[in-house]
């Protein structure tokens, strides 16, 4: 049987149209990070030009350009 949860308090979502990036998709990175629950994450742009948060670790860099080691979407829900 799967768990079942309430919502006890109602939530909006910080961005309308997130970032999303798929496996092997070129990114951009500000340099701007932050440091939440225990992960790292960096604020990128994906290739339609939108940007967020995402976490360190789906990120893949070489010497010029950094892409995404698996897909990602900030997609939260209201």
């Amino acid at each position: 049987m799967s768990p079942s949860y309430r919502v006890i308090v109602s939530w909006k979502a910080s961005y309308s149209d997130p970032i999303a990036v798929q496996n092997g998709e070129q990114v951009w990175l500000s340099g701007k990070t932050d440091e939440w629950d225990g992960h790292v994450w960096l604020w990128a742009k994906d290739t339609r030009g939108k940007e967020g948060w995402v976490p360190d670790s789906i990120i893949e860099a070489t010497e010029n350009q950094c892409f995404a080691k698996e897909a990602f979407s900030a997609l939260e829900l209201s």
